[in-house]
């Protein structure tokens, strides 16, 4: 009976042991297999105080934190010397210039509305992201800040 007693125990040490792992990884600055360094991860803490649940992704020798910000879906890209580069956060479409919503509806009107971003680069300069879909492929059309169309991209 002490055997069994010893091994159930056990059991609830060791799930309790692992549940903790397991949050401590989910709070974690980086997702597994990303290094980010220091002085990015330094210059985001600096840029957003107080963000606690960052997921970090690299591409093409960048690095993007994906984050909320004021409840809103954000990113922030930043190169390996820690200069930000951009900064993307999710709006609603009734935050988008209106002339842009009249020139999606009229140049793709077989195309629903999926979500659109509000884009800061490090000059300061804004670019609206709308996301149109249509069966299986989606576009983001691009605009600039006073809603004059740039261009069309495959999106994801």
């Amino acid at each position: 009976m002490k055997k069994i007693m010893f091994v159930v125990l056990l059991g609830v040490f060791s799930s309790t042991l692992f549940g903790q792992n397991e949050k401590n990884k989910d709070e974690s600055d980086s997702e597994e297999g990303v290094e980010v360094p220091e002085v990015v991860e330094n210059a985001f803490k600096k840029e957003f105080p107080g963000i606690k649940n960052v997921s970090w992704d690299q591409e093409n020798g960048e690095y993007e934190a994906e984050f909320k910000l004021n409840g809103s879906d954000a990113s922030a890209t930043y190169d390996k010397t820690g200069h930000k580069k951009e900064v993307e956060i999710a709006i609603v479409k009734k935050e988008i210039p209106a002339n842009i919503l009249v020139y999606i509806e009229e140049k793709y009107p077989d195309y629903f509305f999926t979500n659109a971003a509000k884009i800061t680069n490090d000059k300061g300069v804004i670019i609206y992201e709308a996301e149109i879909g249509k069966v299986d492929t989606f576009y983001d059309v691009l605009f600039d800040s006073a809603g004059n169309f740039i261009k069309m991209v495959e999106g994801d």
